[in-house]
């Protein structure tokens, strides 16, 4: 038993790699899961960590089936990529989300595994400063909502909680414009019909001592569905726009998935609620 969690967490941390790596480069944000594992009703679950930016995610259980959560990010990170020419390009991050949402505790008697149903939706801001060469290059900025359904199965042990979570997002763009500072055929573009069904499974483990966890999540976001983006290329100098055949410039709504987190959960009296 003790060799198949560290198979699964050691796949977990190789999967979770590259976010860190490549999180949050263009324009879409896959924030990290809710996973509370609530254990009985009168519950706050709190955690902090980083996935792709800085967030807090709060879940309360308010009787032993219902529970409320929420989850706010920020990243404002820098990175360099890297060049044998020199420097390389530096991307300045200004993105922010917020979620919130319902849980449905399914089993809450059964204390060795865990289903919980999560339903929500959030709104999500990103805004990308690329420079080469210390010169401001390029700006991606995109503002969009989402509604989602969740479903986490977790696996309650003494002292480790593993298992996974799928969550399923609808996407709408609200705004989506691509500017290239220095004049460039089809440099700058803006985006219309932008959305997405996604599929997003993350594999969760935790390692507890006492009511201090720490967790670790690691997965994929893969569209299924989406819409047929309607792509305008802007004349530098005119301002005029014409529709671009170049499916290039079609984005790709999808990405990894990952986080790690120090969470704690606070058990107050249980007020004996169904």
């Amino acid at each position: 038993m003790k060799k198949r969690k560290h198979r699964f967490l050691g796949t977990l941390v190789l999967l979770i790699y590259p976010v860190f790596l490549y999180a949050q480069e263009g324009f879409y944000t896959r924030e990290p899961m809710v996973i509370p594992v609530h254990t009985q009703n009168n519950q706050l679950h709190l955690s902090a960590g980083y996935g792709g930016g800085y967030g807090l995610a709060a879940s309360y259980a308010l009787t032993s089936r219902i529970a409320f959560f929420s989850y706010a990010a920020i990243n404002q990170k820098s990175s360099r990529s890297f060049s044998i020419i020199g420097k390389g390009a530096k991307t300045k991050r200004d993105n922010y989300s917020m979620t919130g949402g319902v849980g449905f505790l399914v089993n809450p008697t059964n204390p060795n595994f865990k289903v919980e149903v999560l339903a929500g939706g959030g709104t999500f801001k990103v805004k990308n400063d690329k420079y080469s060469m210390d010169d401001l290059d390029a700006i991606t900025y995109a503002e969009y909502w989402k509604v989602f359904g969740q479903l986490n199965l977790i696996r309650v042990k003494e002292q480790a909680e593993f298992g996974g979570a799928v969550r399923v997002p609808y996407n709408q763009y609200k705004n989506f414009y691509y500017d290239e500072v220095f004049y460039a055929p089809d440099g700058n573009r803006r985006y219309e019909n932008i959305w997405s069904i996604n599929i997003e499974p993350v594999g969760s483990y935790t390692v507890k001592y006492r009511n201090v966890k720490l967790n670790i999540q690691a997965g994929l976001s893969l569209p299924v569905i989406k819409g047929k983006p309607q792509v305008y290329l802007i004349d530098y100098l005119t301002q005029s726009e014409r529709l671009s055949e170049n499916k290039s410039h079609n984005p790709d709504l999808d990405g990894f998935v990952g986080s790690v987190s120090l969470q704690y959960n606070f058990n107050f009296r249980s007020k004996g609620k169904e």
